[in-house]
């Protein structure tokens, strides 16, 4: 061995040797970002009065429809009338402002009114159940049900269990005649499941009108659940410090039709199948965003090993993180990109007719860091087809900002979180999906996201689907959330 090729070979030996060395310091110095260090829940006693109270809540059928027309004005009514009857306390000594008819603003003067305030948010609507997968509920959707230690239906987790869980808490301290630090609003929109325009949007001027800027706003979001975090064994609550964008555009492609026996060399739905083949196959690039940065600093610490050692070192291993969270899952996929869903498709009104006019509609969630626009150039690039025209229809939001974790609400919810659930690792995380925060963005320091829940992976595909239930204890612990919160601000 000539002593050229010894001097390389002592040098990378020595690269080597020193990259471990940066590893294993990296990790074995990688601190935990937890409050708690807790390992066993909390041991509520059940009260069956709040029990009594989400169920009849889920009774009450107030769905959100895409057709105005639909709505039944009388379940909304009920509703607050139910609210006003159930929680005397709240209805007599809170302010109370009534938005578009069904939208509740609740005002509790704190005893320092000069301080900013904070928002607690729930939405009082629901989806519809649908018909073809009705008889797949083991009780009845509207039936409020208690059964198997749960309280089956519509809205137990989406997101009448907020709503109640706040009232409940509410009215417990006032029978105790607590007085918060600051003031402290619920607000209760009734439109969040079709954009909150009607709701959240209209009780945010409210709010503008006033000149009051909030500490934070706290509204649904990130749950308490196990096994959806990859790696991760233990109780995981994610609070959503950011959300993706949300826009929805129109394809569509006019060619001449005609009948199906002489087919032209293009039809539209040729032309636009095409097309919409093109969007499926396309997958928009991985980035790591804010967000996801924090999700595995606070994340790691929590790992064993190997994992821990790799997002310890995501400077050299961010490539293989996004990776394995892009092939882990849906929900991974989408925390590392932009993403598309082809949701209808519109063409042909005879079977022997080729139809001139084909039309699609695609949605998109926008990843932090990029734009709606952005992606409309994207989608023209991929689509290279001038023929296709699209269209942005309804709706159009950027992703919104991202709150910081030193923030005063991010602080304060972890530490309630670590009291109440002091058996869970809680982290930031971005919100794939859409909330009424986004109207609430010009007033408030930090948006929120947190549903304070606790289910399992099979319950958390219960929202929008079927059998959505809430545990019975698990319902005092998101009531003692609450409680907690608001005996806790300063």
């Amino acid at each position: 061995m000539t002593k050229e090729l010894k001097t390389n070979l002592g040098i990378f030996l020595g690269g080597i040797l020193l990259l471990i060395l940066i590893l294993l310091f990296k990790t074995f110095t990688y601190s935990s970002k937890q409050i708690s260090k807790g390992d066993k829940p909390l041991s509520l006693p059940v009260n069956e009065a709040a029990i009594q109270h989400l169920s009849e809540s889920i009774k009450i059928k107030t769905v959100s429809y895409d057709e105005p027309g639909k709505t039944d004005t009388a379940a909304f009514d009920s509703l607050r009338n139910f609210l006003a009857n159930t929680y005397p306390l709240v209805n007599e000594n809170l302010e109370k402002n009534t938005i578009n008819s069904f939208s509740l603003i609740y005002k509790w003067k704190g005893k320092d009114s000069s301080a900013k305030p904070i928002i607690l948010y729930a939405h009082l609507d629901v989806v519809p159940v649908e018909e073809v997968n009705k008889a797949e509920w083991k009780h009845d959707p509207w039936g409020g049900e208690i059964a198997d230690g749960y309280v089956w239906g519509r809205g137990t987790l989406d997101d009448k269990v907020s709503a109640i869980a706040i009232m409940e808490a509410a009215e417990k301290l006032l029978k105790e005649s607590y007085t918060p630090a600051c003031d402290v609003y619920f607000v209760f929109g009734h439109d969040e499941e079709i954009g909150g325009k009607a709701g959240a949007a209209e009780a945010a001027k409210y709010f503008i009108q006033r000149g009051i800027k909030t500490k934070f706003n706290l509204d649904e979001g990130g749950m308490c659940s196990s096994g959806v975090v990859p790696f991760v064994s233990k109780p995981t609550i994610l609070i959503g410090t950011a959300e993706k964008g949300y826009m929805t555009v129109s394809l569509t492609v006019k060619i001449k039709g005609g009948h199906s026996s002489k087919p032209e060399k293009e039809t539209a739905t040729g032309v636009l199948t095409r097309a919409l083949y093109k969007i499926d196959q396309y997958s928009f690039e991985k980035k790591c965003s804010p967000v996801l940065e924090e999700f595995i600093d606070y994340m790691g610490p929590e790992m064993a090993m190997p994992m821990r050692l790799v997002f310890a070192n995501k400077w050299l291993f961010k490539p293989i993180i996004l990776r394995a969270y892009e092939s882990n899952s849906a929900e991974g996929n989408a925390v590392t990109k932009t993403t598309s869903a082809i949701t209808l498709f519109n063409a042909g009104v005879k079977e022997n007719l080729i139809p001139s006019e084909a039309s699609a509609i695609v949605n998109f969630r926008i990843l932090t860091g990029e734009t709606a626009k952005g992606t409309i150039e994207k989608l023209k690039e991929v689509l290279g087809d001038a023929r296709v025209e699209i269209k942005e229809t309804g709706n159009t939001f950027e992703p919104s900002p991202v709150t910081s974790t030193q923030s005063y609400g991010f602080k304060t919810t972890q530490e309630i979180c670590a009291k109440v659930f002091p058996d869970a690792i809680v982290t930031p995380f971005l919100m794939i999906g859409g909330t009424d925060s986004k109207h609430f963005e010009t007033i408030s320091e930090a948006l929120i996201r947190c549903l304070p829940v606790r289910m399992d992976k099979e319950q958390l595909h219960t929202i929008h689907g079927v059998n959505e239930r809430v545990g019975v204890r698990d319902f005092m612990e998101t009531i003692e959330f609450y409680k907690t919160l608001i005996t806790d601000l300063k």
